[in-house]
This record gives structure tokens, sequence and C-alpha cells, in this order.
């Protein structure tokens, strides 16, 4: 994030985004992948189609929670979703069971997260790190507080 721009309308390029235009972005599809996902950019890029990439940088430092959060979005304008979804499927880098439907757990997280004390203004994805961390520490100290009881 840029600390000039607090709204984040300008992408790598620094080039300026209109915010009604990313009101009307839709993810095209996710990736755990860096690799793919600069080789679907390029792709639809190629093919004139505008898209933006969405944390990526968590799927390169935070390989882990990047797991949690869903991994890197490509995301299009919601009228170029069809192009791009076919554009990515000939290329082999989308399959056709592949929808934003696998990610419904993240979803839900990021939704009833919200009412959480303490962590419910917190950003969507911090969230669902922190709830996904709550719950691996609490099945963690159940089986350390199993083992000792026995």
């Amino acid at each position: 994030m840029n600390i000039n721009d607090p709204n984040n309308l300008l992408d790598d390029d620094s080039t300026y985004r209109e915010p009604s235009k990313m009101q009307d972005l839709i993810a095209v599809q996710y990736f755990y992948d860096t690799i793919k996902l600069n080789l679907a950019h390029s792709s639809l890029t190629n093919a004139n189609i505008e898209s933006t990439i969405f944390d990526e940088m968590t799927t390169n430092v935070l390989q882990i929670e990047a797991r949690a959060i869903g991994g890197a979005r490509l995301m299009v304008q919601k009228k170029d979703y069809a192009a791009a979804s076919k554009i990515l499927l000939d290329l082999g880098i989308m399959t056709e069971t592949d929808s934003k439907a696998d990610f419904w757990i993240v979803e839900q997280l990021k939704r009833k997260s919200q009412f959480i004390p303490l962590i419910g203004s917190l950003d969507a994805n911090l969230r669902v790190v922190l709830v996904v961390g709550l719950v691996i520490a609490s099945v963690f100290l159940s089986v350390v507080v199993v083992l000792l009881l026995q």
C-alpha cells in the first residue's frame, strides 16, 4: 500500500484506477502459485482484458496465511469475466471445476468474524488469519491437555 494513496487507487505502475471501476471487479481465479498468477495476468493483458492482481504479496511472503485467505486473486471487470475464464480455461490455468465456491469457508469466516469483539473492526483478511490461528491453537492446546491428563 502506498502511504500517499490510502485508498489504494494506484496500481503497481502508479496509474490511477477509478474507484467506480474497482467496485465492478470480480475474482476470475484464485492462485497460490505466483508464476501461474503472472502468466494468467499476462495472458489476459495480451487479450486486451484489463486485470488486476490482489494479495500477491501475501502469497509470496505469508504462504500458509495466504491459503487461509484464499490466495492471490486475479480480478477482472464483471463484463470481461466470461472471456477471461475462457482464456484461462484454454491455457489450462483454470479448470471447469474451479470456482469461487471452493473458497466458501474463507468468505464465511470474513462475514462471521466481523462480529467478534476486538477483532471485528480489523481488515477481513487479517480476521480470517486470526480466527484460523485461534482454531489451530485451541486444537493444539486441547491435544496437549488430553496428553497431560493421561
